[in-house]
């Protein structure tokens, strides 16, 4: 999923791309088309001077030959114009045709984007159908075990039944298999056995076959356990090793962002250090992290005792060491050094410059020493009452064209 959601992040500052590219293209249109009308303008003068001279010819014949050579001038203009519009055009009709181009790659940028869409949402209810599998298994685990802790407490009370009524063991009354030969004399034995325990009193007869039957649903409840029991094994087997797994890339991601975290507070403050730490080195998932920090010329023992522009660039520290652990194509920062002083803002703008390799930097800033090492400044003004305009200035172009770069 976070591949999917990197890939549409691409997509989408592709498409802006684009976008920029086809107001480019709508721009120059626009003063190609603006150059036209004025040519045309141009060349209704003309025509309107090349009739104006040639009335004045037939008024003043004297001055024919030089109102004559007036006119081919003029004429020669008027086709000069001709070819600069016919020359306008078929730059308008490339540029057109480039803008239609742009809109189908728009539109197929557009529909790739809403193909990873729908398989992100495919990903996210397929999580939630197998977190349902799991709270279903979790109830059925529950259930199981009462029914369990159940059965074992009727087999405990059939077989203390068994023992006070008959004098006999589970084990003993399986074994009591008699085969009948003589079934009348069975039943007089039988009848004789009843009127010796009517003798001795209330009993159960009936104890001997609620045993079997008893004994029959422990069996079938034992196996169903001993199923349980084994996928309950199998799940606390993953559990752990899906914690180990955890764990172990934790420990590692936690190490090197501590390192980069050490390298970019050494270069912020141009001295001192810093480190993370594990408040429960046992138990790394569910341990609180500490921050140690140190500015040069300082014995801090407590982050508190630092002052609003330390702590801020301490924790700009810690998002540049997250970022060069596992860097993004975009990262947008809100004034994040808006309580840091000049110098320290000169210095997170460096910062910010040695890591544009791997990611692109969209910063939101008031503040001077960041718009100075920014490649392209926006800026929103408003000339006209409720009417904002949005405003650009490549630095890096500007400065490359003054010879500055």
């Amino acid at each position: 999923a976070a591949k999917l959601r990197n890939e549409m992040a691409e997509l989408s500052g592709g498409s802006a791309k684009i976008e920029g590219s086809e107001k480019q293209f709508e721009q120059t249109l626009t003063e190609i088309n603006m150059k036209l009308v004025a040519l045309l303008g141009e060349k209704e003068n003309a025509a309107t001077a090349a009739e104006d001279l040639r009335r004045r010819r037939l008024g003043h014949s004297d001055r024919g030959v030089r109102l004559a050579a007036e006119r081919d001038e003029e004429l020669e203009r008027e086709r000069g114009f001709r070819d600069e519009q016919s020359r306008a055009e078929a730059a308008a009709a490339e540029l057109r045709g480039k803008a239609e181009a742009l809109e189908r790659e728009t539109q197929e940028v557009i529909a790739r984007r809403e193909g990873y869409e729908q398989r992100v949402a495919e990903n996210r209810r397929t999580e939630r159908e197998l977190s349902d599998v799991k709270e279903k298994l979790a109830a059925e685990r529950v259930r199981l075990t009462g029914a369990r802790d159940q059965l074992a407490g009727s087999v405990e009370e059939t077989d203390a039944r068994l023992w006070n009524e008959y004098g006999l063991t589970r084990r003993e009354a399986a074994k009591l298999g008699i085969k009948i030969d003589d079934p009348p004399q069975a039943r007089r034995d039988l009848a004789s056995v009843r009127a010796k325990i009517k003798a001795l009193g209330n009993v159960n007869p009936g104890a001997v076959d609620e045993y079997r039957e008893v004994s029959e649903r422990y069996e079938f409840m034992k196996t169903q356990l001993g199923d349980v029991e084994k996928s309950k094994k199998e799940l606390l087997d993953l559990t752990n090793e899906l914690t180990r797994t955890m764990a172990d890339r934790f420990r590692e991601s936690f190490t090197r962002i501590n390192d980069y975290f050490s390298d970019a507070f050494n270069r912020l403050f141009e001295g001192g250090s810093a480190t993370l730490f594990l408040e429960n080195e046992d138990d790394v998932l569910d341990s609180d992290i500490g921050v140690r920090a140190q500015p040069p010329g300082k014995n801090v023992r407590n982050m508190s005792l630092l002052s609003g522009g330390e702590k801020g660039l301490c924790a700009i520290a810690l998002i540049f060491a997250i970022l060069r652990a596992n860097p993004t194509p975009f990262c947008i920062f809100d004034e994040v050094e808006a309580a840091l002083d000049e110098v320290n803002v000169k210095r997170y703008a460096d910062y910010v410059r040695s890591m544009t390799d791997n990611s692109q930097f969209i910063l939101i800033t008031h503040r001077r020493g960041t718009m100075e090492e920014a490649d392209s400044l926006y800026g929103v003004t408003m000339q006209d009452e409720g009417i904002s305009k949005l405003l650009r200035l490549d630095t890096a172009e500007t400065a490359a064209k003054l010879g500055l770069a």
